[in-house]
């Protein structure tokens, strides 16, 4: 141990002696042997000195030279009063790290890959994970235990709406665990945003997108921003009476922006008048409506399918119809397009067609996004993208507010609601 201690002693007394030891493991590591040359590029004057005289050759003979061999150095040290002490375990008693070859090391990487992939095929909750996230979590250093949380964290999703901070109470026993600048936080984000593959949408900020990722789950963030705005509709809280609220809106006609937080305790909504609910897309457009019909009960979701408005069409019973419409543009034909499967033969579109959006063109261009027109699913909507692959240009609510006048003077104010007249 003495000799240890003295051979430690001397290569740390100088630089650049730990600097040649430092390329003898590099050369180890790229050919698995003392091999090669060292430049002498990557020394000073003083320190080609100090290697000139453990190699026992003057100065002047190293400084004609632009490099040494190694072998040269292994030599001086294998004849030196360190003699004693294997090359190699100096190598790694001088640079502190035990000596790798670059295919030990890479065998070494992928055996520990495998293992945290393997780890991550054992939690069905995670099954969706592609490889590529599996890899950034790998290089993220995830630990098991961190994945045996998020594994836990997925499989428990809410069945039903609650703030995040209750769940990640509920979850973890800390209601500030899944913040958004907690690491547990961002590697949970992440999974929801996979297990979602939600589009961003046009002009749609940042945040609302990260707030639509977790409302995908069930999940809320921001309760205030949260929000439907509504006229003349009725909620029945658990005891099945009229909140107070909500019949004081349709008493005096009032339109209000309702947030998600006040739909928690509401466990059904219905039509204030007739079983029929019409939803539009347009903020001004609706306020028109609203002025022309005061009691129409209706919805506007303000080109943004908030967890607040699903929440809202959930609690309507089945027998309550959806009119809907919605700007004929690639994003409101998806959006359209959503509702419609989700809750099928109960959708009704207003003005939605292929002849009504030729008769209303708009000047805007919408031929970067007619791609989005491929995912469509119902045939009306796909009969107007094939109109609009053509056209290429936008028809908007606005342009249309004379022929919904029309249809809610047959639909509502005829009180004509049965399904057959339509």
């Amino acid at each position: 141990m003495k000799m240890e201690r003295e051979l430690d002693d001397f290569f740390q007394a100088k630089i650049s002696y730990r600097k040649v030891m430092d390329e003898a493991a590099l050369k180890y590591y790229r050919y698995g042997k003392f091999t090669g040359t060292i430049s002498l590029m990557k020394f000073t004057e003083i320190e080609q000195a100090e290697i000139a005289d453990f190699l026992g050759c003057s100065f002047s003979d190293l400084n004609g030279k632009t490099k040494f061999q190694l072998k040269e150095w292994q030599r001086a040290f294998e004849n030196s009063r360190f003699g004693s002490i294997a090359f190699t375990q100096a190598v790694e008693m001088v640079t502190g790290k035990p000596l790798q070859t670059k295919a030990e090391v890479e065998s070494l990487e992928q055996e520990r890959k495998n293992c945290f992939f393997e780890l991550c095929s054992r939690y069905s909750s995670l099954a969706f994970i592609t490889a590529q996230r599996q890899l950034d979590f790998y290089r993220q250093q995830v630990t098991e235990e961190e994945l045996a949380i998020l594994a836990q964290l997925v499989g428990h999703l809410p069945p039903n709406v609650m703030y995040l901070p209750v769940y990640a109470e509920q979850e973890l026993g800390n209601p500030h665990g899944l913040d958004r600048g907690t690491r547990m936080g961002k590697l949970f984000y992440t999974l929801l945003n996979d297990a979602g593959q939600l589009t961003r949408e046009t002009g749609e900020s940042h945040t609302e997108y990260r707030s639509r990722v977790y409302n995908q789950q069930n999940l809320v963030v921001d309760d205030l921003m949260n929000f439907v705005t509504i006229g003349n509709l009725l909620g029945k809280t658990a005891r099945h009476k009229i909140h107070p609220m909500w019949q004081g809106a349709c008493d005096y006609q009032v339109i209000w922006n309702v947030p998600i937080k006040a739909l928690l305790d509401i466990v059904e909504i219905s039509p204030n008048t007739g079983e029929a609910v019409f939803i539009f897309e347009n903020s001004s457009l609706y306020s028109a409506l609203l002025t022309k019909f005061p009691d129409l009960p209706a919805i506007c979701h303000q080109g943004q399918f908030r967890l607040a408005m699903w929440r809202l069409l959930e609690l309507f019973p089945d027998t309550t119809r959806f009119f809907y419409a919605s700007d004929m543009d690639p994003e409101g034909l998806q959006m359209a397009d959503k509702v419609k499967m989700r809750y099928g033969e109960r959708v009704h579109f207003m003005c939605m067609d292929a002849s009504t959006y030729r008769n209303n063109l708009s000047e805007v261009s919408v031929s970067e996004s007619l791609v989005k027109l491929d995912s469509l699913v119902d045939q009306g909507l796909q009969e107007i993208a094939e109109a609009m692959k053509v056209e290429q240009v936008a028809s908007y609510q606005e342009r249309l507010y004379g022929h919904y006048v029309e249809f809610i003077t047959q639909a509502f104010v005829s009180a004509s609601l049965n399904q057959s007249n339509f």
